[in-house]
């Protein structure tokens, strides 16, 4: 130290700082002192940097922090081992701090070679072997309250995260008990709705949708059902004369479309109740759709017709004629632009068909499925046809702008 090298040597000395970690104490005093531009080692510094203690605890936080999140918890219960609370170091050969700390002997070894190189510990030969131990009993005294640091941090990480998890368990049980309260509300609302659901059809529809979009529930669907049933056959609406063969929701929200086994669709305004539109078949109607801006529908009948239409009932496309191959199914696309339907071949089976909606109208045949056809639907983007085969048991999936095939489902 400049000016007073011996004097301030004495004073280390009678801090305590021992010869086996001098040489650490000094690196650090330098290092800091080079750092500040300033020649020699000074006192100031040392006390500053929290005395042997402080300048110990930071070197060994440096290199066991090289070792990454799980070598570094391995060197802490080594080290652990290693610097006892008596006070006195102890040898240990790997097996036996393999089995004091409980790390496998590889990672013991590789913890070991790191602390022996930055001189924390050292080998002894012996009878029995090589064995390890601390540089100095020097060591201990600083060691072993870093250790217990560690291992308190530790403790109360993990206690803080069990403590999280808890939390965050009950959170979750309250927001189940939470819906689980929300349905029972539901059904007995739900319960409510089925009672008075011949007193008032169209309010009794009305507050069924609005539960069915607050709650996801087999009672309220079967509600929901009931009440658009009970919709269906509301003298207000004219209901089919016989069994209504399907019923489908426009996208929008604003249309009911149903089919009948009179032979006809009804296009109905689901707030007024007004019917809309009429559009007749010359047999039972099988299929009804809708496309997703309320102003193209489909039907299909059993008289072979397959017609679009708009929200006045004026045909937009009409195909086949009486006569013809009953239709047993169809869709309409989102847009409007395609449909697709299911039609009998006159061979006891069914053909699949993709028709664009245009005058005249034009009809390509899917081939791929062997036997009856069950059903086919446009996806939500509407360039793609799924078909499901009752005969042959699989799914296809086509092109529906070209009408290729895209994949075979089995």
């Amino acid at each position: 130290m400049p000016g007073d090298g011996p004097r301030a040597g004495r004073r280390l000395f009678d801090g305590g700082i021992e010869l086996p970690i001098l040489q650490l104490i000094c690196r650090r005093l330098w290092l800091v002192a080079r750092a500040a531009g300033v020649r020699g080692l000074r006192l100031q510094d040392y006390r500053a940097l929290g005395g042997r203690g402080g300048i110990i605890s930071v070197y060994l936080e440096e290199v066991v922090g090289n070792f990454g999140f799980f070598l570094f918890h391995d060197a802490a219960k080594v080290l652990k081992a290693l610097a006892p609370r008596s006070g006195v170091k102890i040898a240990y050969p790997v097996e036996a701090l393999q089995a004091q700390a409980r790390v496998r002997a590889a990672r013991v070894r590789r913890v070991l070679g790191v602390l022996e190189r930055h001189r924390i510990v050292r080998t002894r030969e012996g009878s029995g072997g090589v064995s390890y131990e601390l540089q100095h009993d020097a060591f201990i005294d600083i060691i072993r309250p870093w250790v217990d640091r560690y291992f308190l941090r530790r403790k109360r990480v993990f206690g803080g995260l069990a403590a999280c998890v808890l939390v965050l368990g009950f959170g979750i049980n309250a927001w189940l008990w939470r819906q689980e309260l929300r349905r029972g509300d539901a059904r007995r609302e739900a319960a409510e709705l089925t009672d008075r659901i011949d007193v008032d059809t169209r309010q009794t529809l009305e507050a069924a949708l609005a539960l069915a979009r607050r709650v996801d529930d087999r009672n309220v669907r079967s509600t929901l059902r009931l009440a658009v049933a009970n919709f269906l056959q509301s003298p207000a609406l004219l209901p089919h004369q016989g069994a209504a063969n399907g019923v489908v929701f426009s996208r929008d929200g604003r249309w009911v479309l149903s089919a009948g086994d009179d032979g006809e669709a009804h296009l109905v305004n689901r707030r007024t109740l007004a019917v809309a539109a009429r559009v007749k078949h010359g047999g039972p109607v099988v299929a009804v759709a809708a496309g997703a801006d309320g102003r193209r529908f489909l039907s299909a009948g059993r008289d072979g017709v397959l017609r679009v239409w708009d929200e006045v009932g004026r045909d937009l496309m009409h195909c086949g004629g009486d006569g013809g191959a009953p239709w047993v199914d169809a869709d309409l696309s989102r847009d409007g632009t395609r449909a697709v339907g299911i039609r009998e071949d006159g061979k006891g089976g069914a053909e699949l068909l993709l028709v664009p909606v245009a005058e005249p109208c034009a009809m390509t045949r899917l081939s791929g499925h062997f036997g009856n056809v069950g059903s086919a639907v446009f996806d939500e983007g509407g360039g793609r046809v799924l078909s499901f085969g009752n005969n042959d048991n699989t799914a296809r999936l086509w092109n529906a702008a070209t009408g290729a095939l895209l994949a075979t489902l089995t």
